[in-house]
């Protein structure tokens, strides 16, 4: 692993998200692209519009082979196993994303548990943005820290999860 993926690593555990710049060479995100256009048509979910997210996770993306190679590609593979400290870490979901400008944005939510408190980094999250994200495009959006509500802490054992109204509060 290079410097720059330990430095996301580092990242991801102390705020909660890590960013990948350049995961996938030109060719795999083109072959990416493609399939999920054409997931969503065969899906019955039409074309993205404009101002839209078209997002499709778990099993519809194992249909499609570039994007169910997503599930086993070695730098997620490595990089999710050095964020769990887990030898050989199994990916139960994995999503994929596209944000069609403008996109207005995803309102305020958790992708933590909402059942009860876990192990710190028991489990994650991954997300492929197919296309380049910014401030502007809603698509990233989080708040560095809060994933740690969601952890059991040996100095408040009973914290309790979030609630919703405490995630729209923005707390």
């Amino acid at each position: 692993m290079d410097a720059g993926d330990r430095a996301v690593v580092e990242t991801t555990r102390k705020n909660g998200v890590g960013v990948l710049h350049n995961l996938l060479s030109q060719d795999e995100l083109d072959a990416v692209r493609r399939e999920l256009d054409q997931a969503y048509l065969d899906l019955n979910m039409g074309p993205g519009e404009p101002g839209s997210r078209d997002s499709l996770r778990n099993e519809p993306l194992l249909n499609y082979p570039a994007m169910g190679s997503l599930f086993s590609h070695p730098r997620i593979l490595e990089i999710v196993s050095a964020i769990l400290e887990e030898p050989r870490p199994f990916l139960l979901q994995m999503k994929a994303n596209r944000y069609t400008p403008e996109h207005k944005g995803v309102g305020r939510h958790t992708d933590g548990s909402q059942a009860e408190p876990a192990e710190p980094f028991q489990w994650q999250a991954t997300m492929i943005y197919l296309d380049d994200i910014d401030v502007n495009s809603g698509a990233l959006t989080y708040v560095p820290g809060t994933h740690m509500h969601h952890f059991t802490s040996p100095d408040n054992p009973d914290r309790p999860l979030p609630t919703k109204k405490d995630i729209q509060a923005g707390d």
